[in-house]
């Protein structure tokens, strides 16, 4: 699979550092500090993928921003919806590769949490 390129900077509401947030466990995985044996099943720049720890189905994922989002509804509309396609791309390549080739099949649930903007595939 191919790198995307980056939808660059995530507007003012990242962490301090602009990338990771201390503490955050998302951002730990995403970068590798995480002190559990997470397998990253996708990487680039700005993304990772993991498998979810407690899947509901078979082909459960995490597609995840190496960029800590402190707040997706103080985002930018044009980088959240830039960032959204991104995924959206980047999570019907992996699945192709899981050989899930029927994108009307595919089901993506996009969750807002506090502090991350996480769609799993």
């Amino acid at each position: 699979m191919r790198a995307m390129s980056g939808v660059g900077d995530m507007g003012s509401d990242t962490a301090s550092d602009g990338v990771v947030q201390k503490g955050c466990p998302f951002c730990a995985i995403a970068h590798k500090q995480s002190s559990n044996e997470t397998t990253l099943l996708y990487e680039d720049n700005n993304y990772v993928i993991i498998q979810d720890i407690r899947p509901a189905v078979d082909h459960h994922y995490l597609l995840i921003t190496k960029k800590h989002i402190k707040n997706a509804k103080q985002m930018k509309t044009t980088e959240g919806i830039e960032m959204i396609k991104e995924m959206k791309t980047i999570g019907v390549q992996f699945m192709s590769s899981k050989g899930l080739t029927n994108e009307t099949e595919l089901r993506q649930l996009i969750v807002v949490m506090p502090n991350h903007l996480i769609p799993t595939l």
